[in-house]
C-alpha cells in the first residue's frame, strides 16, 4: 500500500505530548456495581456486548501513548471509512473488524429506520422537553434515584453509554447536550441490545481522528489533545500489531471470564 502522503511529518513525532480521553470505563462500571441492585445490574451482565465492559481488567488510567504514536503515523488516504497507520515502513489498519475483534461489539448495519428509533419520552418525562441534557445531568439525575425501578436502569444505560462510548470535550455547564441518538435509544432497551453499538463508536472515532489530524494540520501547534469517542480499540491496537510492544507491555489474563468467546480486550492487559 502507497500512502499520498503522511499527516504528520518526522520532526513532530519527538515533541512532548498530552492526549486525554473521556472515556471512563473503570470509573463508570465500579459506579454501576456499586449503585444499582443485582437485579438491575443483570440488564448490563447479560448484554451480549456491555457485559465485556463488567469482567474485562480493570485500568484506572488509560495508557495512550501507544494510541498517540499511531495517531502521529496517520496515512492521508481517500477512503475515511478506515484508517491506516505506517510504523517502521510497516501498514496497521484500524477498520470495523479491529473495532469488533479487539471489543466485541456488534458492527452490522443500521437499522433502516435508525433517524427515527426509540423515542424522547423517557428524557422528556425525567429532563424536561426540550432541556439541554449534559453528562453531568444524566449523573446527577441517577444519583437521585434512589429505589430501584425500569427507569433507573434506562438511566443507567444513558450513563453508561455518554461515559463509555461517545463523551464530549467541553466538561461542565459548558458542555453541549449527550449524543442525542442516545436520549431515544434509551426508551428501547430490546433495541439496545442488539443495536450495532461497534459501527457507532468506530465511526465516531472516524470523526475523532480525522478532525484530530486537520486541527493540526501537520504541525502539533499545541502539547495536549482531548479525544471524546471510545478509545479502547485504539488503546490497545498498538500493542496487537507491533510484537516487541506485546511482549514488553501487555501479559495474558487469567481469568475464568477471558474464555474463548471474549473479545481481545478480556483477554490481556497492561503489564504492572
Amino acid at each position: 500500500m502507497q500512502p499520498l502522503n503522511m499527516y504528520f511529518n518526522l520532526s513532530e513525532y519527538m515533541k512532548p505530548f498530552k492526549l486525554s480521553a473521556k472515556c471512563y470505563i473503570t470509573r463508570t462500571v465500579d459506579f454501576l456495581r456499586a449503585h444499582l441492585k443485582s437485579h438491575e445490574l443483570d440488564w448490563f451482565l447479560g448484554h451480549p456486548q456491555f457485559k465485556h465492559f463488567f469482567h474485562m481488567p480493570k485500568n484506572a488510567n488509560h495508557k495512550l501513548m501507544g494510541m498517540w504514536m499511531l495517531l502521529l503515523r496517520t496515512a492521508s488516504l481517500e477512503k475515511k471509512n478506515e484508517c491506516w497507520f505506517i510504523v517502521n515502513g510497516t501498514p496497521i489498519r484500524y477498520s470495523l473488524k479491529e473495532m469488533a475483534l479487539i471489543t466485541g461489539l456488534y458492527y452490522h448495519e443500521y437499522p433502516r429506520d435508525m433517524e427515527t428509533l426509540g423515542s424522547t419520552e423517557f428524557v422528556g418525562k425525567h429532563f424536561g422537553v426540550g432541556t439541554t441534557i449534559r453528562y453531568d445531568d444524566v449523573k446527577a439525575k441517577l444519583l437521585s434515584m434512589k429505589k430501584a425501578s425500569p427507569d433507573r436502569v434506562k438511566m443507567a444505560v444513558l450513563y453508561f453509554l455518554c461515559s463509555v462510548l461517545i463523551g464530549k470535550k467541553n466538561p461542565g455547564k459548558q458542555a453541549p447536550s449527550v449524543e442525542p441518538f442516545f436520549l431515544r435509544a434509551i426508551d428501547d432497551l430490546d433495541m439496545c441490545k442488539t443495536f450495532p453499538w461497534g459501527r457507532l463508536a468506530f465511526d465516531e472515532n472516524m470523526k475523532d481522528i480525522f478532525h484530530c489530524m486537520n486541527h493540526f494540520g501537520g504541525v502539533l501547534s499545541t502539547n495536549q489533545w482531548v479525544f471524546p469517542s471510545f478509545v479502547i480499540p485504539l488503546e490497545v491496537l498498538a500493542f496487537e500489531a507491533i510484537p516487541v510492544l506485546k511482549e514488553n507491555f501487555r501479559e495474558g489474563v487469567s481469568n475464568a471470564h477471558a474464555h474463548r468467546h471474549c473479545p481481545r480486550m478480556c483477554k490481556m492487559k497492561f503489564k504492572a
